[in-house]
């Protein structure tokens, strides 16, 4: 298994006859009114890739976020494809604290490995 894509916004809709995602207000960067600061509502959408000798069965995953070197938050899950080679998960948190400037980084994590990282700029305030 692989991530391709984790993509922060404030919202995502999927067409329920396309299974194709919308994304509201795309994260490319946070810039928070003030330190700290709470996002309200904040959505991860996670795109995983089957590979070749994946099995059907449920791969769990570690899911870290960290803000500059510290973890704020981690979770755990299980990835299904269900015979299909594509897996979106989504995941909505309602009042993600910012506490400090710097990274947001998500990593995810199989096996005690990262296999993927993405990182976002929290910038300073204004």
């Amino acid at each position: 298994m692989k991530v391709l894509s984790i993509t922060l916004c404030e919202s995502c809709i999927v067409d329920a006859r396309t299974n194709l995602p919308s994304y509201i207000n795309v994260y490319d960067e946070i810039i928070p009114r003030g330190i700290p600061f709470e996002i309200p509502h904040i959505t991860f959408v996670f795109t995983f890739e089957k590979e070749v000798g994946d099995m059907d069965a449920p791969i769990p995953v570690r899911i870290l976020f960290y803000v500059n070197s510290n973890v704020v938050n981690e979770k755990s899950t299980d990835i299904s494809f269900y015979g299909k080679k594509i897996n979106r998960t989504i995941a909505g948190v309602f009042g993600f604290p910012i506490l400090e400037a710097g990274i947001l980084k998500i990593v995810v994590s199989l096996n005690g490995s990262d296999i993927y990282s993405n990182s976002t700029v929290i910038n300073t305030p204004p």
